[in-house]
């Protein structure tokens, strides 16, 4: 299962000041919070921590475990529920644009160093890439690497991390490019409790 985050999860309420709650946004997509203190603010107030240990013999159960209990405590609490599906939605890919570019690592301790305008990777694989993306660029659809390059790389983006055109203007230097897709796709969706 892929992780899940406000990109690859759909909140369908139509009270508003819940939906505001839940999703962090209003209902035209604007958010209601900048990243950093405000966003510190929002989770302190609104948000909720939870963890799940099972027995090995429940191990492929846990999911389920986990949103059965999930769906209990916020269907008594707001009269919501949790659910996967599948649904048809865009999504960028990650692909490569060259056979050529791409900056194989030079070695050393893996690292990343990440602000709101640079995201350095040393010593990483591609795919991790999608991951510390995932948040700058979480107004757009989720991200998912369809490169298929499994090899180690040093990348060096230095752009507004939450501009897409800036941010393809700094992966074009590796021969890499997100562009936008669409598939049959798992994603959370977030509801009213049916009576």
């Amino acid at each position: 299962m892929q992780t899940l985050n406000a990109g690859n999860t759909v909140v369908e309420i139509p009270d508003t000041l819940l939906f505001e709650r839940i999703a962090g946004q209003k209902s035209n997509g604007k958010r209601l919070f900048e990243p950093g203190a405000e966003f510190l603010a929002w989770i302190r107030n609104y948000g909720f921590c939870y963890e799940i240990k099972v027995p090995p013999v429940l191990a492929s159960q846990k999911f389920k475990i986990m949103l059965d209990e999930l769906n209990r405590y916020f269907g008594a609490l707001y009269g919501i529920v949790g659910s996967m599906e599948k649904r048809n939605l865009k999504y960028l890919a990650l692909v490569r644009t060259s056979d050529t570019n791409l900056s194989v690592s030079k070695g050393g301790i893996s690292g990343v160093k990440q602000d709101a305008y640079s995201l350095n990777l040393t010593n990483m694989k591609l795919g991790s890439l999608t991951y510390y993306l995932a948040i700058p660029l979480q107004k757009y659809p989720p991200i998912i690497d369809e490169t298929g390059y499994n090899n180690k790389v040093d990348i060096s983006l230095q752009c507004q991390l939450t501009d897409l055109d800036s941010v393809n203007k700094e992966l074009k230097k590796y021969g890499l490019e997100l562009v936008e897709k669409q598939k049959l796709t798992e994603i959370g969706v977030i509801k009213m409790k049916e009576l």
